[in-house]
């Protein structure tokens, strides 16, 4: 196994490893769509919408619409891995023709696939133990030593050489700032908290998965905000500018907030996609997915 020593990083997480090489670290930072001035601002979004195309996999969708968001997610992170970083993975491998249209790795082969192998239902989506699965499995079957694992309350494994308890764990801003400071490509597990007027608590009513290419923060910040480079399988970026194919949406603390899951919940969304009424929409876990050369 081959690991190089890292060029550029803001901040060490609270879970680290192994070094990522970024060989063009200055073309990261980038400039928010507001005018403020940050301390750190990094944005790697590879311009990709893939709204249309999952669109269009009707034959995939449930009594209730698409429930695609972690195929579509995993589907961009590989896509940038293979096509957009520097460096980046070309051996990722390729999906079959899934479609039957003549042919193969289309972006809705990747969505079907990932579909498949993830074992995502009609229904109800892809649990967070499938989609990590299949992203470690996808990596490992392309040749690479699969980096692949969750930080969350619901991280069942820890890479090779690591502690449960380094992984198992509410999600820290240092986290964030670790990975897409380094330009991997993050998928955040969110949860939809609804409040119940007679429990006097937020419930948990369903889930999304979705991409995170970068991030505004300043040091004032600490570990209670930051915000957040979101592409979102169920916005199209239709009539943008491939630089401008995401959304800013901030990431703030909560504290003292009544659900049932008060030692796993402690930060909420706020921005395009998750404002709404009477709904919450609270993160969860990390999804970290990297190939590592083998020697």
């Amino acid at each position: 196994m081959r690991i190089l020593l890292i060029a550029f990083v803001v901040v060490q997480s609270a879970f680290a490893a192994p070094q990522f090489w970024n060989t063009d670290a200055e073309g990261i930072v980038s400039e928010s769509k507001t005018l403020e001035v940050f301390d750190e601002s990094i944005n790697f979004q590879p311009g990709l919408n893939l709204y249309n195309e999952a669109a269009e996999l009707t034959d995939l969708f449930g009594t209730k619409g698409s429930q695609l968001c972690a195929p579509n997610s995993i589907t961009h992170a590989v896509t940038f891995l293979r096509y957009a970083r520097n460096p980046n993975f070309p051996n990722l491998m390729s999906v079959p023709d899934m479609d039957q249209d003549g042919t193969a790795d289309t972006y809705k082969d990747k969505i079907r696939y990932f579909f498949k192998v993830c074992n995502t239902d009609r229904e109800v989506g892809t649990y967070y133990s499938q989609a990590i699965a299949c992203m470690k499995n996808y990596v490992a079957q392309s040749g690479y030593t699969s980096f692949s694992f969750m930080i969350g309350p619901h991280s069942q494994e820890a890479p090779t050489g690591y502690r449960i308890e380094d992984v198992r764990r509410t999600v820290a801003i240092s986290d964030l700032r670790y990975y897409l400071a380094n330009q991997v490509p993050v998928i955040m597990g969110i949860g939809w908290y609804t409040f119940n007027s007679t429990t006097q608590k937020y419930e948990r009513n369903g889930g999304h998965f979705f991409n995170l290419y970068g991030y505004d923060y300043n040091a004032v910040f600490g570990e209670n905000k930051m915000i957040l480079k979101v592409v979102n399988s169920w916005i199209n970026y239709t009539g943008r500018e491939r630089i401008n194919m995401f959304d800013d949406v901030v990431m703030t603390r909560v504290t003292g907030l009544p659900t049932y899951y008060p030692d796993q919940v402690v930060f909420e969304l706020e921005g395009p996609g998750f404002t709404f009424n009477q709904t919450k929409a609270l993160v969860e876990d990390l999804f970290i997915m990297f190939p590592v050369a083998n020697n």
